[in-house]
């Protein structure tokens, strides 16, 4: 008999069971710090308090931290997090500056995480198409007997998988990828077709 989990959001159900099982991540420690990252243009929007909810709830320590501490701050990034997050509104804001700072962290193992069709994801080498699909049921590559049901339809853009990124999380009926991990350097980068 299967589960079916009712969602609002797949971001976060997903995110959280690839969290804290950290099924993106080949060692068997859990994260320590986590930073979210936001941009005082935009304000503290959803997207970064609901990461930091689900890290509470996980028990994790996750920081909201401004986006420019990647330039400013990089060497209190690295001895301080383990984990960037950064949501597709703030990815779409970053400098090019900023994308490389990232890109350098997770090449010295900080793990990325991003979502939607942003910046950030496009520049760490996942290649997201124009096309878009509606999805309203999703499987965990860990958890096939728990069907994750959206509440209302999702509409994501797709990504093309390549040999290198591992799919965690698909759309049940047609298999788009919804959640994947693509190594970048010591670090990943795992990537949410939706906020």
């Amino acid at each position: 008999m299967s589960v079916v989990l009712l969602v609002n959001t797949l971001g976060g159900v997903t995110f959280a069971g690839s969290f804290s099982n950290l099924e993106f991540s080949e060692t068997s420690e859990y994260a320590s710090h986590v930073a979210i990252l936001y941009d005082k243009e935009l304000g503290l929007t959803e997207a970064e308090m609901r990461y930091y909810k689900i890290l509470k709830l996980l028990g994790v320590d996750g920081k909201v931290v401004e986006k420019s501490v990647v330039t400013d701050g990089k060497d209190s990034i690295t001895s301080e997090y383990s984990h960037i997050i950064v949501s597709g509104s703030v990815s779409n804001n970053l400098s090019d500056e900023e994308i490389l700072s990232l890109g350098g962290f997770s090449l010295k193992g900080i793990h990325l995480i991003t979502d939607s069709k942003s910046k950030l994801a496009i520049r760490m080498g996942l290649n997201i198409t124009n096309e878009t699909r509606t999805i309203e049921v999703a499987e965990n590559i860990n958890h096939k007997a728990m069907s994750i049901k959206y509440r209302e339809p999702v509409t994501i853009s797709v990504i093309e998988t390549s040999p290198d990124m591992r799919v965690l999380t698909y759309e049940k009926d047609s298999g788009i990828p919804l959640e994947t991990v693509l190594d970048s350097g010591a670090g990943k980068v795992l990537y949410l077709a939706c906020p």
